[in-house]
């Protein structure tokens, strides 16, 4: 068993990180994926490796491939169950015998339990991976001409039984304060509103209602989830009826968001716009979000169907060029591309087409 243990420890924590990534975690996966765009351009790669340096031009090449949910579960799986395993064969390749406390998991559920934040960058996870295997391969060829520390070698139990018993105990213990740890930083709050936001953008609304409903249940009272709620019930054509079946604390702001010039909000407000066709107003809070999050996906995508949709195909085709140098939105861009050249059902609906813009037109949510 003692033989074989480096694999099942590797597999049991493959698998339980997958579940987790697949589970209670699904929305990291989305959340990243959704904030990160590879590009195979040179541009991209001068740029990102200038201004964030080669680990985060790495990870984010391995964060393009959670456009499929499973695959990125499955590769962020590999990579913190990978640091397990590196950094068990480096304990034997410098003290010359077996990891019976298996201290290589410690940093394998650390990064694992550092994931748990979508605040928190991948960087260090890739970064550990990277470095272990440039160290066991550094080690692995000076360790065939230094014996480092057979020492401890001397120290450790010789009956079968008993090592089996204390690895059994530590990894007993790993588990529990894993566990442990994961249930008092959960985030269930964090996980309620990326899903809902996830939902909606993906017009969802039968899920966006769910979700909310079930944060709302609770007695709390938050911006974003009032506004989904309240948008859901539009969509269900419930609001004249289930408007105040809960409190309306925030008064207004449970309708829309306010140009507070905030990041974070950044994201959420041309929902609404794009809902009433307001599309002018939709682009101009899109392009702010471009600002602060970069040229992801979702902003890119937005920008060049709010443009088609308001006949300005030459602005369109700047964000559909950047598209189509992805690996996963380039057929998105393409079929933008193809709506550009007539007209389709498939673009946000404008409020405002074939209003004379002149004197200008100034919209107010309120």
């Amino acid at each position: 068993m003692m033989r074989f243990l480096k694999y099942i420890v590797f597999a049991a924590l493959f698998i339980a990180y997958f579940l987790c990534y697949q589970g209670a975690l699904s929305h990291v996966i989305i959340y990243h994926e959704q904030h990160h765009l590879f590009l195979f351009s040179s541009a991209y790669f001068h740029r990102t490796v200038l201004s964030e340096g080669f680990l985060s031009y790495a990870t984010n090449f391995f964060i393009q491939f959670f456009f499929y949910p499973a695959w990125g579960s499955t590769l962020l799986a590999f990579l913190l169950a990978g640091v397990y395993y590196l950094t068990d064969r480096l304990y034997r390749i410098v003290f010359k015998s077996e990891d019976l406390m298996q201290l290589a998991v410690i940093p394998s559920l650390a990064l694992f339990l550092h994931t748990m934040s979508v605040d928190h960058t991948l960087n260090i996870v890739t970064g550990s991976f990277f470095a272990l295997l440039l160290a066991n391969m550094l080690l692995s060829v000076a360790g065939r001409f230094v014996n480092i520390n057979p020492a401890i070698v001397r120290f450790l139990p010789k009956r079968k039984v008993i090592r089996i018993g204390i690895v059994c105990l530590f990894l007993a213990l790993y588990t529990a304060g894993g566990y442990y740890y994961f249930i008092k930083q959960y985030n269930v709050s964090e996980r309620i509103m990326l899903r809902t936001d996830q939902f909606a953008k993906a017009k969802q609304w039968d899920k966006v209602m769910e979700y909310t409903e079930n944060y709302l249940r609770r007695g709390r009272s938050n911006q974003l989830i009032s506004y989904y709620h309240n948008m859901a019930l539009y969509h269900a054509g419930q609001m004249p009826y289930r408007l105040f079946d809960y409190p309306q604390a925030l008064g207004v702001k449970g309708l829309y968001f306010p140009w507070n010039a905030n990041s974070r909000e950044s994201e959420y407000g041309h929902v609404l716009y794009e809902e009433l066709g307001h599309l002018n107003e939709a682009h101009r809070w899109e392009f702010e979000a471009m600002v602060v999050w970069g040229e992801t996906a979702p902003h890119l995508l937005n920008l060049a169907r709010y443009n088609l949709a308001v006949q300005r195909p030459q602005v369109a085709q700047r964000f559909i060029n950047v598209l189509k140098q992805s690996l996963f939105y380039s057929d998105a861009a393409c079929s933008l591309e193809q709506q550009s050249k007539k007209a389709s059902d498939e673009l946000p609906y404008n409020a405002l087409i074939g209003v004379n813009d002149v004197p200008a037109r100034f919209s107010n949510v309120v």
